[in-house]
């Protein structure tokens, strides 16, 4: 019987890339290719380009036989076994290549590439870093796994991580600090068009980088945000950034000392503007602003700088609102047993739960894009059963930021002071429901005509951080209420209802911060598109 072995191409399992920073900014790179080889191709080989004044020195390979021979200048033409345990530099126009050969041995090698990189590190303006392609596009095959972790020994504790920024560019995966290193990684494998691109800020006086590009790091960091999914920082970020050295420390105490009395100047004319509009506002019975939760929000809040209506509150109305038009439904469902129940063989049980209804695009009360982007999260949570869980809503929240976020910043419609008095009969209306909603009891609001809006004004009250007190009147005047109205017991639930209002709010929050430190450079996924103006890298590169 013939046994007959069909080796695939080559395919690179593994590449580990590790960076030693040394104070004068070069830096000892290692990388750690694991590959199955086949009767295909005769080197290995790595593409450096756009290397703008840094050099490559002591490039060595070897593998578990000991080190190859660097002939120093390569010669590309020649047989697998003439370029057995040899390596060497082909210089190229735009950069150069590393390249060694693949040896007689088929199937699974280790190969441990060495060198160092002048000037990684360059000084900048306000800060030191770098920004450059560890991995080429291109590569031929690309890796099915991917590293580069960065260190710098000479430092007593390595990077810290509440001081060095890190982003990261060209591919899907992941940026952590932490340890006294950043770790860049990969979460799927990669593909020929993409790269593995690190951009590292460290701040002044860490290390000591000999060379200079001029210029300001905030200026690198730009250009590589263009095309990402990574958002600017705030305009007094920006600031910071642009004025940070000790050159500029008594303009930039200046600047925020004139800031800091500027901000008290609006803050006591603020708090005069709203003191003068409540001595004028009449209650409003009404809904105002046509049900625009976060219009009254914005309108609200545009007469305070601190305070008001809070994110947290918003979001509760949003949930209530859905509650309120039945587009959600607290339900009694069988629930079925999981985790150790389960295998315990517990019963199921039966709980009121959460049920995802229609959306009801003609309900005047539900067309605004919050609503219905809040409504598309909370479907896309439940699953197929359309009942939702806290647990379900809180993981899909935080495995889905790009749709978290576009909700999040659906609700953050603030608006200033002088537009707000442009529409100041709805400003008054949504301080005079505030009022009305606050004396309750003293409107003595018992009669039909009221009660058939008592629904919406838990809703408002929900927004204005006035429920319980809303409800207790409610019970005073018209107990019956509570009872009997369906959508009234649902929005007044102490138990499903508030659990699925703290679960969306915490689960906003922290996708939240998980992103503003993601941008900030702390850590977080990284972004396909985007980190252009890098040093290093270019195309190809693999095996051939």
């Amino acid at each position: 019987m013939t046994v007959i072995s069909v080796m695939a191409n080559p395919v690179f399992r593994d590449l580990k890339i590790e960076v030693i920073l040394h104070d004068n900014g070069d830096a000892d790179i290692t990388e750690i290719r694991q590959l199955n080889i086949d009767n295909e191709g005769t080197e290995g080989y790595i593409v450096i380009g756009n290397l703008e004044g840094s050099e490559i020195k002591n490039f060595s390979v070897s593998d578990e036989d000991g080190e190859f021979i660097n002939e120093g200048s390569w010669d590309v033409d020649r047989s697998r076994s003439q370029k057995a345990r040899r390596c060497g530099i082909v210089k190229k126009s735009d950069g150069l290549e590393l390249c060694w050969g693949l040896g007689n041995k088929n199937g699974a090698n280790t190969y441990l590439i060495k060198y160092t990189v002048t000037g990684l590190v360059r000084s900048y303006y306000e800060s030191d870093g770098f920004n450059w392609m560890f991995i080429t596009r291109n590569m031929t095959p690309s890796p099915e796994m991917a590293s580069v972790t960065i260190t710098a020994p000479d430092l007593e504790g390595g990077l810290p991580e509440d001081s060095v920024k890190a982003w990261a560019f060209g591919f899907k995966g992941e940026v952590e600090l932490g340890g006294g290193e950043v770790n860049v990684y990969t979460t799927d494998p990669m593909s020929s068009e993409q790269a593995m691109i690190v951009l590292l800020e460290l701040p002044k006086g860490m290390l000591h980088p000999t060379m200079s590009d001029g210029g300001t790091f905030e200026d690198v960091r730009k250009t590589a945000f263009e095309g990402s999914d990574y958002k600017e920082y705030t305009w007094y970020q920006q600031f910071w950034n642009d004025l940070k050295s000790d050159v500029e420390s008594l303009l930039l105490l200046l600047f925020f000392g004139l800031l800091g009395v500027f901000g008290i100047y609006t803050g006591i004319s603020t708090r005069r503007e709203r003191k003068k509009l409540l001595e004028t506002v009449d209650w409003y019975r009404e809904i105002p602003v046509n049900g625009n939760l976060v219009r009254a929000s914005a309108l609200y809040n545009a007469f305070y700088l601190s305070g008001g209506i809070k994110n947290e509150d918003l979001i509760s109305a949003l949930v209530l609102r859905l509650v309120r038009t039945g587009t959600l439904r607290v339900e009694n469902r069988y629930v079925a047993p999981t985790g150790f129940k389960k295998i315990l063989g517990r019963e199921g049980t039966m709980q009121d739960c959460i049920v995802i209804g229609e959306f009801n695009e003609k309900n005047r009360l539900l067309q605004t894009s919050s609503l219905r982007k809040l409504y598309d999260i909370m479907r896309q949570s439940s699953g197929d059963d359309l009942v939702l869980q806290p647990n379900e809503l809180n993981r899909w929240m935080r495995a889905h930021e790009t749709e978290v976020m576009d909700f999040i910043n659906s609700i953050d419609n603030k608006i200033s002071k002088k537009e707000a008095r442009k529409s100041i009969d709805d400003v008054r209306k949504v301080y005079g429901l505030k009022k009305f909603l606050s004396d309750f009891t003293l409107a003595n609001e018992r009669h039909l005509s009221e009660v058939a809006l008592w629904n919406d004004y838990l809703v408002y009250a929900t927004l204005y951080g006035v429920a319980d007190q809303v409800m207790a009147d409610m019970k005073k005047l018209n107990p019956e209420y509570l009872q009997l109205n369906q959508i009234a017991r649902n929005l007044t639930d102490r138990n499903v209802v508030p659990m699925l209002t703290a679960a969306t709010f915490s689960s906003a929050k922290s996708v939240r911060q998980s992103v503003e430190s993601r941008n900030r450079g702390r850590g977080g996924s990284s972004s396909f598109g985007g980190g252009g103006g890098f040093r290093g890298g270019g195309s190809g590169g693999g095996v051939r």
